[in-house]
């Protein structure tokens, strides 16, 4: 490649994610490349299919397993051009540029944000203090930018950017609360299931607790069946359960990012901002400092509704919020209904007393009404019981060393190293 004064490889900033704490450094791949060529290329597609979760470890998917394999490839393959790797964490709709809040797909947090917007997602399996590293993509575009610009002007070769947001960072229960409180303001104007709430509920332990697994069923899977069944009578095609089924899916994809936290290393994308001119360096602003995280959700769910759903007028939603309360009210009546019916059917069999059908409706409606604290009860007593942790590490910092996260990524590189032979 003749006259290129500057290649830029825009990776992940969790290439390394079997790490808890990740340097802007190249570190070693975890499988060698060319053999795993060698090896897909003599199987087929179906027996790649169950190596896979051998040959990927120790990283959770093959989105991470192949962002690695990448920043190898990166390195051996350019020779003498001068090249940067920039790495983003989770990245989110616009900040400032091209517009507020502009998005074009449903990838990660922006999928997950229409879900609970439909009111489909009600429990997120996480835990709702840790920091998830979300960046604006107006953020990341700078960040490849100045990287690239840097690289040219300093002809530094092999520099690595973590694009990540350290300094001013929200959590996964805040940002599922931002995510409910702005789209009840501003409700989808079709495809509404549920009025939005959801609940990051979880713990310690790696399958989830029964208590969470019960909540998820009542207010998932049970919901799904009911859904498709009043659809089928009203004689329109079903999906509840089908939505429901890609829900847990995604859910699961999410698993890693919504259960822990890492800590990473950020200088030199400070560094190159100050060889910048001042009019660049607000130009190219690569730090989230500034970012007011009330204001950007709610620029970030009005985003989500003119740029993915399509509608014309994401702020007046007057179609969505007559759907919202229909939904609202048609919701409350079919849970007093169903606790009716419970109390009926257990004071039928002699385990409640005998009361007044007057009575009866009153410890339902209370019945109805009161599921939303005696689930948050619950699993907060469940996690006092089994001391589930709650500690946040966002004060803590990078240090370089083999302690800690890099004694992990060491053990996990020595367990995969039989399968390099």
């Amino acid at each position: 490649m003749k006259q290129c004064d500057s290649f830029v490889h825009c990776s992940t900033a969790y290439t390394h994610a079997y790490k808890t704490e990740i340097g802007e450094e190249l570190y070693p791949p975890t499988y060698d490349v060319d053999k795993l060529l060698e090896i897909t290329s003599m199987v087929d597609d179906e027996m790649v299919d169950m190596m896979t979760p051998k040959l990927i470890e120790p990283h959770p998917n093959t989105y991470t397993f192949t962002k690695c394999l990448g920043e190898h490839c990166v390195r051996t393959e350019l020779g003498d051009i001068p090249f940067s790797v920039v790495r983003p964490a989770i990245v989110t709709a616009a900040w400032k540029e091209p517009f507020v809040g502009w998005t074009d797909n449903m990838n990660g947090p922006n999928g997950l944000a229409l879900m609970v917007g439909a009111g489909l997602c009600r429990v997120l399996r996480g835990k709702p203090e840790v920091s998830p590293n979300l960046v604006p993509i107006d953020t990341v575009a700078n960040y490849l930018i100045a990287a690239a610009w840097y690289t040219a002007t300093t002809a530094e070769s092999g520099k690595v950017y973590n694009c990540v947001n350290a300094h001013n960072m929200t959590t996964w229960k805040n940002f599922a609360d931002g995510i409910v409180k702005w789209f009840k303001k501003y409700p989808l104007e079709s495809k509404m299931f549920r009025v939005p709430k959801v609940d990051v509920l979880g713990s310690d332990r790696s399958d989830g607790t029964p208590l969470l697994k019960m909540w998820t069923f009542f207010s998932h899977t049970c919901y799904a069946k009911m859904g498709d069944g009043l659809l089928a009578l009203l004689g329109q095609k079903p999906f509840a359960s089908r939505a429901y089924s890609k829900l847990e899916g995604f859910s699961d994809v999410l698993g890693t990012w919504l259960n822990n936290q890492w800590v990473f290393e950020e200088g030199n994308g400070e560094r190159a901002m100050e060889l910048m001119s001042d009019e660049d360096k607000r130009t190219y602003n690569v730090s989230c400092k500034n970012l007011h995280w009330n204001t950007y959700m709610q620029n970030y769910i009005l985003g989500l509704k003119t740029y993915v759903a399509k509608e014309k007028d994401a702020k007046k939603s007057t179609k969505g919020r007559a759907n919202m309360r229909k939904i609202f009210y048609f919701d409350l009546a079919m849970r007093i209904s169903v606790s009716a019916f419970l109390i009926r059917m257990l004071s039928s069999i002699g385990l409640l007393k005998k009361r007044s059908t007057r009575m009866t409706w009153l410890m339902a409606a209370l019945f109805a009404n009161s599921t939303r604290f005696f689930q948050e009860w619950s699993i907060a007593a469940w996690n006092l019981i089994f001391k589930v942790s709650k500690k946040p590490l966002l004060n803590q910092k990078y240090t370089r060393g083999t302690s800690g996260g890099a004694a992990a990524a060491a053990a996990a590189a020595g367990a995969a190293a039989p399968e390099k032979k």
